[in-house]
């Protein structure tokens, strides 16, 4: 990762937080589901705008 952000003429940051800790996106519907959980991997593991304004598309189209 750092060699690629100074590939691309950018600095590494310092670590602020905990480094480690594993993030995830969540759609909840009206009635409080869990319509998609995403659970990341690594920290820097995120899904895409677009997938999840697919996902909400999906879901409105799609209600249980």
């Amino acid at each position: 990762m750092y060699v690629k952000l100074l590939l691309a003429g950018r600095k590494m940051l310092p670590k602020e937080g905990d480094s480690s800790q594993l993030g995830g996106d969540f759609i909840v519907d009206q009635q409080g589901n869990l319509r998609l959980v995403y659970r990341s991997y690594d920290p820097t593991d995120r899904p895409s705008a677009d997938f999840l304004l697919d996902a909400i598309r999906n879901i409105s189209a799609h209600p249980e």
